[in-house]
């Protein structure tokens, strides 16, 4: 959010340089005790004398979380893997250049990296302190490659068939010395590696194949496995690749930020038995790296027992993770190989319909809360159960909210007309019209192939059944369309077979610019919260997904996106989180789907771009969305105030506003603007309490 200002210290740097013996005084230097004892100029830990002790750098002792390294000079992030969400740690770590190929080193509890100096190590602590060291007949290169083994050695490289080895076990009578070149017997192609605790290999992806590599760092010998089936297709770069203590690798997709487990690598010896999935969705990045201790566990939220255990912030039922309950099957007792079985869903022994929750590969997901299942799984004859209690207390799937609502946001030029509207519906009695299951199923017209044909946006809403037990019907606001830039309106409501709003469709056609009413903004402002906003996989785009909770306990999930038509008739999705950014086209065709869980709306999503093929080709553009690590979960109006709300994920100190001040609510031209600068505490959720006056 570019209105939103960071203020950072940039860190102290310390260069060391073990020919020197690093010590550059006559005697010892007392870390703490406030006196500079060696005479040097440079007291406690502004001594190099210190930069071995825990106090003046403390070590991070195998934390759970995972750590993002990218930019330069580089800014660190803290990863939750299982969520997907990203928070600033600090920025510039060095100001003066790139730290790369960095590995979490188990002998000392440091994340250890490359710097782009030639032959000088970075050593980054808990508090994103750096200590570099000079390390002689180190290759003069810039290693975007590395990670450290069991034993302390840190392996460097950038891509080709070769490593480079540095000792960085402290209690090694070679600490800090240049060990040598492994060559490799091939090739790697690759971004970023990882060493497995339980065998001792190094796991990475090849770029373009989307191969899993193990590579013995014994003999350097290269073995290919794959293509791994969650990354087939791709042509994209993993720049980042996280260990968990099982052996899992997660992999994240630079362009899209797309996180995909590859399963216990070390059991992988063929094609066939190579099991993977996206696991969750998170930040897209570049000139990055990614580094987290091998020997700790992925957390995972448990939803209802009032901690927050993944670390996110969120805890139990805020947590988008327990919406609706989603349950994972991994391995169970009696497995040899440890591979992901297929399941029966029993509820009290008896078979469940897919109503206790959508079974789709290993997962099941929308569980109803307070539905125990039992899960038969079989694999190769072994058989066995598991009993699963699902999420308590959180928000089962709930009937959405209709498109012909068509809900508006007060832009100024606008509430007078959207106050009258909502008068003449509610004088004619037309408020609800649309809620009522006696409405018209969807008339699909015949879709024609020609690309010169006039498009209707019935060929382009999908008319289909999700999970087989819902009918599209029609719900247009047709009021819409004399207060607001669209030129077409359509909306579908999506019913089950007990009249439950499952999902909802709006579809608009707008002349240059792009339907500038967005659901998350209209909400928000009608009381729900925005809990999470997360880059979402629809076929090969990425898309932005929002997690809303509306004051009723319903849970939508929802995204937007828009296409405009290019002379030779081809598509081109565009992706951009603020409106402003969108580019001007002669007419765009606009698209916002919501429903009571992600499989629906990715389904929907998927089905709206696959009626769009039929009238051209789909193309993407380059620029995907930004996704804000700071936003407004929900605001309101309180004695000329206004409050907000605020996700701050980046631990910004600073947030400006800037209002508009007009003589009338609808002038030709704004007189000026008035800006108030407003200091946010840094924990993730906080509040912006902003008096009106200064803005209008």
């Amino acid at each position: 959010m570019k209105n939103l200002f960071f203020f950072f210290i940039l860190l102290s740097i310390t260069f060391l340089n073990p020919l020197a013996g690093i010590a550059y005084a006559s005697g010892p230097e007392i870390c703490g005790n406030g006196i500079d004892d060696d005479g040097d100029g440079l007291t406690d830990c502004a001594d190099p004398d210190c930069y071995n002790n825990t106090t003046c750098y403390p070590r991070f002792n195998c934390p759970n979380a995972a750590y993002l390294f990218q930019n330069s000079p580089t800014d660190a992030y803290t990863v939750n893997l299982e969520s997907g969400t990203y928070t600033l740690a600090k920025d510039n770590l060095i100001p003066t250049d790139a730290i790369n190929g960095i590995g979490y080193n188990v002998k000392d509890g440091y994340f250890w990296g490359s710097r782009s100096l030639d032959r000088y190590l970075a050593r980054i602590d808990a508090n994103f302190n750096v200590v570099s060291f000079y390390i002689p007949n180190l290759p003069t290169d810039n290693f975007y490659v590395g990670d450290v083994d069991n034993n302390g050695i840190l392996y460097l490289g950038k891509g080709t068939n070769a490593l480079y080895k540095v000792d960085l076990n402290p209690a090694s009578a070679t600490y800090l010395s240049y060990l040598g070149q492994l060559n490799l017997t091939a090739s790697l192609n690759n971004h970023d590696m990882v060493f497995n605790p339980n065998d001792g290999f190094i796991y990475s992806v090849q770029k373009n194949t989307n191969k899993l590599i193990k590579v013995n760092p014994t003999t350097g010998a290269v073995s290919l496995y794959g293509p791994i089936p969650a990354l087939n297709g791709n042509t994209d770069t993993y720049g980042a690749i996280y260990m968990s203590q099982d052996g899992t690798i997660y992999v994240s997709n630079n362009t899209t930020g797309v996180i995909v487990y590859v399963s216990q690598v070390q059991l992988i010896n063929s094609n066939a038995n190579i099991q993977s999935g996206v696991f969750a969705y998170g930040p897209a990045s570049s000139t990055n790296d990614g580094a987290r201790c091998p020997q700790a566990i992925v957390l995972q939220e448990v939803c209802g027992n009032g901690i927050d255990d993944d670390g996110d912030g969120l805890s139990d039922c805020d947590d988008p993770l327990c919406g609706g309950g989603t349950l994972s099957l991994v391995r169970t007792t009696c497995a040899t190989n440890f591979l992901t079985y297929s399941a029966d869903f029993n509820t009290n022994g008896t078979l469940t319909s897919t109503s206790a929750g959508t079974i789709s590969g290993s997962g099941v997901s929308n569980v109803p809360s307070g539905t125990n299942i039992v899960v038969t799984a079989t694999y190769n004859g072994c058989q066995t159960q598991i009993e699963v209690a699902s999420p308590e207390g959180c928000i089962p799937p709930t009937p959405v909210t209709s498109g012909g609502e068509g809900g508006l946001e007060s832009n100024g030029s606008l509430s007078a007309q959207i106050a009258q509207r909502s008068l003449y519906r509610l004088k004619n009695n037309t408020a609800n019209t649309y809620n009522h299951a006696n409405l018209l199923p969807l008339y699909r017209q015949q879709t024609h192939n020609t690309r010169n044909d006039e498009i209707n946006l019935e060929n382009l809403i999908p008319n289909i059944s999700l999970d087989n037990a819902t009918t599209p019907h029609l719900t247009t606001p047709t009021d819409l369309l004399s207060i607001t830039n669209a030129q077409k309106i359509l909306a579908v409501d999506y019913l089950d077979n007990t009249n439950n709003r499952i999902a909802a469709v709006l579809a608009t056609q707008t002349p240059q610019n792009i339907y500038d009413h967005t659901k998350a903004i209209c909400d928000r402002l009608h009381g729900a919260t925005l809990q999470s906003i997360a880059l979402v996989p629809i076929e090969e785009y990425s898309i932005a997904q929002m997690t809303i909770d509306h004051p009723n306990q319903q849970r939508e999930y929802a995204l937007t996106f828009s296409v405009w038509r290019d002379a030779e008739g081809n598509w081109n999705l565009e992706n951009y989180w603020a409106i402003a950014d969108y580019p001007t086209h002669e007419t765009y065709y606009n698209f916002q789907v919501w429903t009571q869980s992600p499989q629906y709306t990715k389904q929907l999503a998927e089905a709206i771009l696959q009626n769009l093929k039929q009238f051209g080709e789909l193309n993407h553009s380059d620029t995907q969305a930004q996704l804000p690590s700071v936003f407004i979960k929900k605001g309101e109006y309180q004695n000329g105030k206004l409050l907000l709300t605020v996700q701050n994920n980046s631990k910004a100190t600073n947030m400006e506003l800037t209002g508009t001040a007009a003589l009338t609510e609808t002038p030709n031209e704004p007189i000026g603007h008035n800006r108030q600068a407003s200091t946010l505490p840094t924990p993730p959720n906080t509040l912006a309490l902003i008096p009106t006056t200064c803005l209008m």
